[in-house]
């Protein structure tokens, strides 16, 4: 235990930026005395430990280093989340009251009576319980551990402060939501409460930037799981990458229309080629030539569209201010097409290489 007291008592002095001699002269101690409690000779006696935690903004378990991610906590935490699945919050609140009392500055403990008070608030909307809410969230935030298992909290957290005010305080929740706003992660709930309060316009943008941002994750994870499939290479992978290309198809046909820079071409032309793969892997060289000839013909035709770079104008829908887009297989889409085939041979298993290889023989065919 001494180790681990040392140890923290020159940490957290370090974190806040102090020596040992104005640590010393904030407690009213010598510097000696300071020195002798990090170099394990010496332990504070049991006030000066309380001076010290409490100096430091940490509980005494924290200062000790007691494992407070123990099974007891965690017990504490789901059961009361359990009571609050089945509505019985006061019940919840008594047991998540008792752990504060033990637990004041502990994380878990303050984040899951923040959520006590948070699902209570839900279905009673009282501005108490909101308020119980907002206090155990801010106060959470301050005790974050320094650890990645926690590296989400802090945005779990702002996200649910900013929803508590979101009926008080519309201009504060869209503030605090779009402050965390990463890649758009919270466009939908910025939307919803757009519509909710009448900020049409605002509404519209987010919603249309939701819309096009999960319609490119549909697209770019069908993508993905096809690719694992080939990788996989059983006889019934090949029959799901093929149901997921059309699928994907569909979706690309239902979301865009037909304009002078027509995404849809770019979006075809990706999955024929990997249709065209899946067919070459089946060594089914008809429909492997089908598609790969697909491929090049809307390559091609994407090509002399004037206005490639708009990739999401004829997404429908869409209510964007600007249309940027950076198209990963370049200005030349046949010649970007082509290195994308040569990035899928290096994906695909040895024993499939001589399959593959006619894929590329043939795009080269037509390239040329």
């Amino acid at each position: 235990m001494e180790l681990v007291l040392k140890d923290n008592i020159k940490k957290y002095r370090k974190e806040m930026g102090l020596t040992q001699e104005e640590l010393a002269e904030a407690l009213g101690v010598t510097t000696g005395a300071v020195s002798k409690w990090e170099n394990g000779n010496n332990v504070p006696d049991v006030m000066t430990l309380m001076e010290l935690a409490d100096f430091f903004n940490i509980s005494m378990d924290v200062l000790f280093s007691f494992d407070l991610s123990s099974k007891k906590i965690d017990d504490i935490e789901n059961e009361v989340m359990e009571l609050c699945q089945v509505y019985k919050f006061e019940e919840a609140i008594g047991k998540i009251q008792s752990a504060l009392g033990r637990y004041p500055q502990n994380f878990k403990i303050l984040n899951a009576g923040a959520n006590v008070y948070y699902f209570k608030w839900f279905t009673t909307r009282d501005i108490d319980d909101k308020n119980k809410a907002l206090e155990l969230y801010n106060k959470a935030l301050k005790f974050i551990p320094d650890d990645e298992n926690f590296s989400q909290c802090e945005y779990f957290i702002k996200v649910r402060i900013a929803s508590l005010y979101g009926k008080d305080d519309y201009e504060k929740a869209i503030n605090e939501l779009e402050k965390i706003n990463y890649d758009g992660v919270n466009d939908y709930t910025i939307s919803e409460l757009c519509a909710r309060y009448g900020d049409v316009d605002k509404a519209l943008l987010h919603g249309s930037s939701c819309f096009i941002v999960s319609v490119s994750r549909i697209f770019n994870a069908c993508i993905s799981m096809t690719i694992a499939l080939m990788i996989r290479a059983k006889a019934k992978d090949y029959a799901e990458a093929l149901d997921i290309m059309d699928t994907s198809n569909k979706i690309i046909e239902l979301v865009c229309v037909g304009s002078d820079t027509n995404t849809i071409y770019r979006l075809k032309m990706i999955n024929y080629t990997l249709k065209a793969f899946i067919y070459g892997c089946m060594n089914d060289e008809e429909n492997m030539k089908k598609y790969i000839h697909k491929a090049f013909k809307y390559a091609s035709e994407f090509d002399d569209f004037k206005e490639k770079g708009k990739l999401f104008a004829d997404v429908k829908f869409n209510h964007l201010d600007s249309d940027f887009g950076f198209d990963i297989l370049g200005a030349d889409v046949k010649n970007g097409l082509y290195d994308l085939i040569k990035q899928l041979y290096d994906y695909m298993p040895k024993n499939k290489h001589k399959f593959v290889k006619k894929v590329q023989a043939e795009y080269e065919l037509l390239y040329k």
